[in-house]
């Protein structure tokens, strides 16, 4: 899992955030009209 995302910016490690926000938005946690992702320098970028 560790190497998986290796080199992955914006393909693997974003498919990584979404599946987390899309559970937050099915388990009714997060509200899908007011998601954003946030973040600068990797965090911004990944």
């Amino acid at each position: 899992f560790w190497e998986a995302s290796f080199k992955q910016w914006g393909r693997a490690m974003q498919d990584d955030i979404t599946d987390g926000v899309n559970w937050l938005i099915d388990q009714g946690i997060a509200d899908p009209d007011r998601i954003a992702i946030y973040g600068g320098s990797y965090g911004g970028y990944a």
